[in-house]
């Protein structure tokens, strides 16, 4: 990276008021570490610090286990990505971005479409059926994850698909999360 790159991104990161940026390998050790800087961020009572937190390991995970671009052997293969916490006067907000095969980005476009039609008791109801029910197929988690994050977030998720080939797209996502008061 050229010195006027680099100067570049500084100012951008300023300017956008970044608290954390990182793009690469999603690993366990590195969603922990992180982690760790969201939970000592000042300025946020300790449940909505839960809950950025939560939000963060989210869409690491998301990152980690759905994303088309991987690294390693296909057995323990991880998830390439980006992931950016930005704080705004009254929200943080949690960004992700990764490729995702287009078959994916058609059913998290669904999904997402979905979950933006429902309110916080419609979301708190999905997730108590989506429990019961167990994960959807292909879901290598709990099939929870998008529920939980929607429930998490003070405006619905701003999501965006940008195709790069004829097999994926880049998949976006902001969530933002209301800062409260510090306790």
């Amino acid at each position: 990276m050229t010195p006027e790159l680099l100067h570049s991104h500084y100012l951008a990161m300023r300017e956008q008021r970044l608290v954390l940026s990182f793009m690469g390998i999603v690993t366990q050790e590195i969603m922990v570490e992180y982690g760790k800087l969201i939970q000592a961020q000042e300025g946020l009572s300790e449940n909505n610090r839960l809950i950025l937190f939560g939000t963060f390991i989210e869409l690491t995970q998301n990152i980690l286990r759905y994303s088309a671009e991987r690294s390693g052997p296909a057995e323990s293969s991880r998830g390439i990505g980006i992931v950016l916490v930005s704080e705004q006067e009254d929200t943080f907000t949690v960004s992700s971005g990764n490729l995702v095969t287009i078959r994916a980005a058609d059913a998290l476009s669904a999904q997402l479409t979905h979950l933006a039609t429902l309110d916080r008791d419609a979301l708190k109801q999905l997730h108590k059926e989506r429990r019961r029910s167990g994960p959807p197929e292909g879901s290598v988690g709990a099939g929870l994850g998008l529920i939980e994050v929607c429930r998490r977030a003070a405006t619905p998720p701003a999501y965006t698909l940008l195709p790069q080939d004829n097999d994926t797209v880049f998949f976006s996502l902001s969530v933002p999360i209301a800062k409260g008061l510090s306790s």
